[in-house]
C-alpha cells in the first residue's frame, strides 16, 4: 500500500484486514484470522490504523461493548455483523487489504460513545 492509499483511509470505512497470519498469533479470545474491520483512527505519523473487528456470530451481541451493524448496500457487508469493540487494536497498514465498504455516520457515532465508555473517557 502506498502512503498516498494510506492516507485516504478514514474512520467509518470497512476494511478487510489480515488480524493473525497463524493460529499461534493469537492467545484467548482474541480475534484472528482475515476478516471485515471498522477503521477507528488512522495514524500517518506511525503508519497504525487503529480498528474494531467485525464478527458475522450474532452471539456476540450478548457481550458488553458490542454493536450490531446491519448489511447494506453502502458498507457491502455478506452478513449482519457485530462490531466487537472491546477488541480494538491498531495494526500496521501493511496488514489492510482492501477497503469493502463505508457505515452510516449514525452508526459510527453510537459505536464512539460505547468505545469512549469501554475506555472510560
Amino acid at each position: 500500500m502506498t502512503v498516498k492509499q494510506l492516507k485516504n483511509i478514514k474512520p467509518g470505512e470497512i476494511w478487510i484486514v489480515k488480524l493473525s497470519i497463524k493460529a499461534e498469533d493469537t492467545v484467548g479470545r482474541e480475534t484472528q484470522k482475515t476478516r471485515p474491520c471498522l477503521i477507528i483512527a488512522n495514524t500517518l505519523e506511525v503508519k497504525m490504523i487503529t480498528i474494531i473487528p467485525l464478527q458475522s456470530n450474532l452471539d456476540a451481541l450478548n457481550l458488553p461493548y458490542t454493536f450490531l451493524i446491519k448489511k447494506n448496500q453502502k458498507n457491502r457487508l455478506n452478513n449482519d455483523s457485530v462490531a466487537v469493540i472491546f477488541q480494538i487494536r491498531s495494526l500496521d497498514y501493511r496488514r489492510f487489504q482492501n477497503k469493502i465498504g463505508l457505515i452510516d455516520k449514525n452508526d459510527l457515532s453510537k459505536i464512539k460513545i460505547r468505545l469512549r465508555d469501554f475506555l472510560n473517557l
